[in-house]
């Protein structure tokens, strides 16, 4: 197996990464990342990765230097050249998809991370396209911005800890992400 560049050039030591890349904008419930790695920031095995630029960005920051969470970086984007390796390290990805566009799209790292053979933590509206898209194809699970932290935290305690309920969502996402090539979905709107 060869070395993970994202994680040696970070200095991050082998871990369980809770990892999330992409836009830091206002309307983005990242806030709820800081709170579930306060609540889990005794595990010294697990480790939180935020990644991207946007507005939440420095309120993101300060969060994480008040409350003292040495489990947790806050990284710029990273090189495309370093983007697989990113996806690589994530033992689970994060997606975010604010109320108001709870039925107009998918957010695009979802299928990256599917891609990537990885469990995905949703927080979106449980009538969403993205928690449909989870729950249809047993690829990880999603939960509302208003559910409480010890609910999500268990979620990942379980994966962390439960190594065949794990491998069983890492096949999943991999396996349905075959659904998703740009081959299928010309077939769909060429039919």
């Amino acid at each position: 197996m060869s070395e993970n560049i994202f994680l040696r050039d970070n200095q991050i030591k082998a871990k369980f990464i809770v990892g999330y890349c992409g836009n830091l904008g206002k309307t983005h419930p990242l806030e709820k990342i800081i709170s579930i790695a306060e609540f889990l920031k005794s595990y010294e095995d697990i480790y939180f990765l935020v990644i991207g630029e946007g507005e939440k960005k420095s309120m993101l920051k300060k969060l994480k230097k008040e409350k003292l969470l040495t489990n947790l970086e806050i990284l710029d984007f990273q090189d495309t050249k370093v983007f697989s390796h990113v996806l690589a390290a994530f033992h689970i990805g994060v997606v975010t998809l604010e109320i108001n566009a709870k039925n107009l799209s998918v957010p695009s790292k979802t299928f990256d991370l599917m891609s990537a053979g990885k469990p995905i933590l949703g927080i979106s509206a449980k009538d969403s396209e993205l928690s449909s898209l989870i729950n249809k194809n047993n690829i990880g699970q999603n939960f509302e911005q208003s559910t409480d932290v010890k609910e999500i935290s268990d979620f990942i305690l379980k994966l962390k800890n439960e190594h065949k309920q794990y491998e069983a969502l890492c096949i999943n996402s991999k396996r349905n992400s075959h659904k998703f090539t740009y081959l299928n979905a010309k077939r769909l709107i060429l039919k």
